[in-house]
């Protein structure tokens, strides 16, 4: 969103970045385990779903591989492969039929070994009967990923704040505009105060892509946010916005907002003072 579509986005994390991520192991990217066997899976969701299965998983590494390098992140990257081995002797059998299917209808790509082979390549041990290899696969220290992600989401200007639980989300009153899979725009609504007295009170905030600007976005997002936020109980819309934001002050007095006043140095930009417009429209 930031790279993409120069939006201003910000997280909030009930915890600590990466709280729950492992900093000693669990980092596989593999395929996802299933107690289904393949040929139940393709039995009950049908061979072209379980095709997709499989696909999705292996995009699923080569996308992970493709951020870790875009992003310079180190992570302790280690292998290129995973392992899927037979603990039982009649189990080898089985799972040469596994990477056989795996290669022939998945085009996933992957290597057979004997016990003995398996053995000399160091996977030794009394409890392996034979194993096969495939790729993708490798694993990494979650904890350093994620970190990663991060720090180059910073990098990028994403506001992040922890420790900073969300209570509610009012899935009613926000929208996106979207054409060709492009964002256009998007509005929301947000209560300005807990209390009670307030509740039907909100300010409004309204993006539109500099793209796509003098081509309705707007007033299609407002109206649309407007009548959803009648729907739910607001009485009264506020909007904030910078002074030397003629367009958009011409737009809200469009659309039937009163200017209340000016917000002398309500807030900073860039390490500058700025003013705001305060402007309301109340449905009573």
């Amino acid at each position: 969103l930031i790279e993409n579509h120069n939006l201003d986005v910000i997280l909030v994390e009930a915890g600590k970045i990466g709280w729950g991520a492992s900093s000693r192991n669990a980092g596989f990217n593999c395929l996802p385990p299933s107690k289904m066997s393949f040929k139940k899976m393709q039995s009950i969701y049908g061979m072209e779903e379980t095709k997709k299965f499989f696909r999705n998983s292996v995009e699923g590494s080569n996308y992970t591989k493709d951020i870790i390098k875009e992003y310079n992140i180190d992570c302790d990257v280690t292998g290129d492969n995973n392992f899927v081995v037979a603990h039982h002797k009649n189990k080898f059998e089985q799972i040469k039929e596994q990477a056989e299917v795996y290669k022939s209808e998945f085009g996933i790509e992957t290597e057979i070994y004997s016990k003995e082979e398996f053995n000399e390549i160091g996977h030794g041990g009394t409890e392996q009967y034979g194993a096969f290899s495939y790729k993708p696969g490798f694993a990494i220290n979650p904890l350093k990923f994620v970190n990663g992600i991060a720090k180059y989401a910073l990098s990028k200007q994403l506001k992040i704040f922890e420790h900073t639980k969300v209570d509610k989300i009012d899935k009613e009153n926000g929208f996106v505009c979207i054409k060709d899979s492009e964002i256009l725009g998007w509005a929301t609504l947000a209560k300005v105060s807990s209390r009670c007295a307030y509740e039907g009170v909100g300010e409004i905030s309204i993006y539109v892509h500099p793209v796509h600007q003098k081509q309705l976005v707007g007033k299609t997002l407002y109206e649309t946010l407007e009548r959803s936020a009648l729907k739910t109980g607001y009485w009264t819309l506020q909007a904030q916005l910078f002074t030397q934001n003629k367009p958009s002050k011409a737009f809200f007095e469009k659309h039937g907002f009163r200017e209340v006043g000016i917000r002398k140095k309500i807030g900073q930009l860039h390490g500058e003072w700025i003013d705001n417009y305060l402007f309301e429209k109340n449905f009573n």
